[in-house]
């Protein structure tokens, strides 16, 4: 799914693109892929490594950086989010999106998201994508299946 964020910049009045995304079809269990990318790895009891390969080109004026301006988050059928807490982490990913340095106008780079989430909330979950600093909360929802 290809999707486009927006936000206002420099006090514009109207909201300017500055992201194309597009989220291909999610790996619902990644776990043998991430723990055979680095020995340190470890997924926890109970969990799954979720990955989707993302394609990001950035359209705005200046520059971006994925990393500082762009939140991953998975939504489990639990309603609950799972991105930041210390289950959450897949450790070290093959092409990891968060290695992605600062991009400039029509610059496209793709890699990978992962997220441990419990195993019986991934069936049916969504990847929610956000602006982290945006002025206007805009969240999009692309779902696993």
């Amino acid at each position: 799914m290809t999707f486009v964020l927006s936000d206002r910049v420099d006090d514009s009045p109207e909201p300017v693109e500055l992201w194309e995304v597009t989220l291909d079809p999610t790996d619902q269990d990644a776990t043998d892929e991430v723990l055979a990318e680095n020995p340190f790895n470890e997924i926890a009891e109970g969990r799954t490594a979720a990955m989707v390969p993302v394609t990001l080109t950035y359209v705005g004026p200046e520059a971006g950086d994925p990393w500082l301006d762009l939140d991953f988050r998975f939504v489990g059928t639990d309603g609950n989010t799972y991105s930041a807490g210390p289950d959450d982490f897949c450790g070290v990913i093959p092409n990891d999106l968060a290695d992605r340095g600062e991009m400039f106008p029509g610059a496209t780079v793709t890699g990978n998201v992962c997220h441990a989430v419990p195993d019986d909330v991934i069936d049916g979950g969504a990847w929610m994508v956000v602006l982290t600093f945006a002025w206007d909360d805009q969240r999009v929802f692309v779902s696993v299946d």
